[in-house]
C-alpha cells in the first residue's frame, strides 16, 4: 500500500511516498537519502514557493502508478493572483515500479524530485506539461481521474474555460490524451456564473459545485458524475458514446 502525502502548505509544499509492507507490517520511505526522507514532488524553496495537487492516482493490472496533478502558488503568484485562482496547467507521471522511479509518457525517466521549471537546473526534473491552463482560470484541485479500457488516465475537473477572454463562467470539463496530445472536451453549458466576476475562494462553499467522479465501464464509456448549483441541483451524469471519446450526452 501507498501513501501519498504532501509537507507543507497550501502553496508551499513537497509531496512524499511512503510504502505499507503487509507480510512485515512496516511503513518505510520510498525516497531517501541515508535515513532522511526525500520528496518526489517539490515546490518548496522555489521563488515563488508552490505545490502540486494530484487528481485521483490511478493503478493498471500491469501496477503503473499514474499520477497528474495542478500547480498552485498562492499569494505570491506571478499573475498577482490569490488563493485557488493561482491553480495553473495539468502536469503528469507514471511509474512501473511502485513509485520509485517515474517516467514521462515519452518513457524517459525524472531526475527527482520532480518541479515545475527545472529550479534544479536539470531540465530532466521538470514536469511534463499536459494541458496548458493559465492562472485565474478558477481551476478546482484535486478532482476525478481513471483509466479508459486502453489504460490510458482521463481526468475531470471544473475550471472556466473561457476565462482568458474574460468569460469566468466554470464548466465541467474532461481532459483526454490524443493523437496529438492531451485534449479537453466541455460537457456542461453553466451559466448561472457570472461571466465577468471570477468566484473567488471565499465563495467556493456557498457556489455549491461539487468535484466530479470520472469512471470508465466495460463499453470504454467515460462516465463524469457531478452535483453543481445550476438547475435541479441533483446529480447530472454525462457519458461518451461507447469505445468513443467524443461530445458527451446526458
Amino acid at each position: 500500500m501507498l501513501y501519498l502525502f504532501r509537507e507543507g502548505g497550501s502553496g508551499n509544499g513537497d509531496l512524499f511516498l511512503n510504502r505499507f509492507r503487509i507480510a512485515s507490517q512496516t511503513w518505510t520511505n520510498v525516497h531517501l537519502n541515508g535515513t532522511s526522507q526525500l520528496s518526489f514532488i517539490k515546490g518548496t524553496g522555489c521563488t515563488p514557493n508552490y505545490n502540486a495537487y494530484w487528481q485521483q492516482p490511478c493503478v493498471d493490472a500491469a501496477g503503473n502508478i499514474f499520477l497528474i496533478w495542478t500547480w498552485r502558488y498562492n499569494s505570491d503568484s506571478p499573475a498577482g493572483e490569490v488563493g485557488y485562482q493561482t491553480n495553473h496547467d495539468y502536469d503528469y507521471a507514471w511509474s512501473p515500479d511502485e513509485g520509485v522511479t517515474w517516467k514521462r509518457s515519452s518513457g524517459v525517466n525524472y531526475v527527482l524530485p520532480i518541479n515545475e521549471r527545472g529550479e534544479n537546473g536539470n531540465t530532466n526534473s521538470r514536469a511534463e506539461k499536459i494541458l496548458s491552463i493559465p492562472e485565474g482560470s478558477s481551476l478546482m484541485n484535486q478532482s476525478g481521474m481513471c483509466l479508459d479500457r486502453s489504460g490510458q488516465p482521463v481526468l475531470a475537473n471544473w475550471w472556466a474555460p473561457g476565462a482568458i477572454t474574460n468569460d469566468h463562467r466554470r464548466q465541467y470539463m474532461v481532459g483526454v490524451p490524443g493523437t496529438n496530445g492531451w485534449e479537453v472536451r466541455q460537457i456542461s453549458f453553466r451559466t448561472i456564473d457570472s461571466p465577468t466576476n471570477k468566484v473567488a475562494e471565499t465563495a467556493l462553499g456557498s457556489s455549491k459545485m461539487g468535484r466530479p467522479t470520472i469512471v470508465c465501464d466495460k463499453d470504454d464509456r467515460l462516465i463524469v458524475i457531478y452535483s453543481d448549483n445550476e438547475g435541479s441541483a441533483g446529480l447530472t451524469v454525462v457519458h461518451t458514446l461507447p469505445k468513443e471519446i467524443g461530445r458527451a450526452h446526458v
